[in-house]
């Protein structure tokens, strides 16, 4: 139907407007030779929605974490946040120094120290989750490739 948004609207929130203008920003800023603290602020701004929106794949489709070839994929993603969350803090007043508007940089810099510590919570638990069915998995099948030909209700149990 019209009303239903595509999956991609749904990621973005706004048809994927305020990433292309962010995309815009830090292009004209290395086009132009001059780079100002708040074009700084634009790039970082870039990387935190980059793998915010790529995080937002993983939770809503979840079912891609549970294969093997993702695996290593996904536990890279989370330890890269883990990074960017860590540069984000540490860096911010050195990066930020020259913006006019100190109070904006302030809450910017909380504004995505909350979002990537709560993304990171969620794909943790994810993490988490998919581990302990690789754990359950494994157990079952060596359960289960036994010798025998019927699988006894102790087995069973031990699923």
């Amino acid at each position: 139907t019209g009303s239903e948004s595509s999956p991609k609207q749904k990621i973005y929130g706004s048809g994927g407007r305020v990433p292309k203008l962010i995309e815009i920003l830090v292009k004209d800023a290395k086009s132009n030779g001059i780079y100002t603290a708040e074009e700084k602020v634009a790039e970082r701004l870039a990387k935190v929605s980059k793998w915010y929106v790529r995080s937002l794949k993983y939770i809503v489709s979840t079912k891609d974490l549970y294969e093997k070839k993702t695996f290593t994929i996904f536990d890279k993603f989370i330890v890269s946040g883990d990074e960017l969350a860590a540069q984000c803090a540490e860096n911010a007043d050195l990066i930020f120094g020259a913006v006019d508007d100190a109070e904006l940089v302030k809450k910017l810099k909380s504004s995505w120290a909350n979002l990537m510590e709560d993304q990171l919570v969620r794909l943790q638990t994810l993490q988490s989750h998919r581990d302990h069915f690789i754990a359950w998995s494994q157990n079952a099948a060596e359960l289960l490739t036994s010798k025998e030909k019927r699988i006894s209700m102790e087995t069973l149990e031990k699923l």
